[in-house]
C-alpha cells in the first residue's frame, strides 16, 4: 500500500534541512529499506520519501580547557604533614 501511495513530490520535500517529521501528520519518521534504496517512511500514514544521498551529521562541541597541572617544588609548601617517624606498633598488643 505504501509503495503506490506517495504524499508528496520531491521538489516539496527538499533534504536541504534533513526531514524527521511526516509533512502530512507531523510524526516522526522511521528509516526503511526500500527495493532500491533506504527511504524515510511514515507508520501512521503512507507517506514515503527514498533518500538518494548519503546524510550525515556532525557536531563538535566546544572542549573544555585543560587546567594546570601542580608540579614542582612550589606546589609542596603549604602541605601539612607530619614528623615522618614510624613506631612498631604490635597488632597483637
Amino acid at each position: 500500500m505504501k509503495e503506490e501511495m506517495r504524499s508528496f513530490p520531491v521538489s516539496l520535500c527538499s533534504f536541504t534541512t534533513m526531514l524527521l517529521f511526516c509533512p502530512t501528520c507531523a510524526n516522526i519518521l522511521v528509516v526503511e529499506e526500500g527495493q532500491n534504496c533506504y527511504r524515510f517512511a511514515c507508520n501512521t500514514c503512507p507517506y514515503i520519501q527514498n533518500i538518494n544521498r548519503k546524510i550525515g551529521n556532525r557536531k563538535y562541541p566546544k572542549l573544555k580547557e585543560v587546567d594546570d597541572v601542580l608540579g614542582g617544588s612550589s606546589a609542596w609548601e603549604n602541605v601539612d604533614s607530619t614528623d615522618g617517624r614510624l613506631y612498631n606498633v604490635d597488632p597483637c598488643d
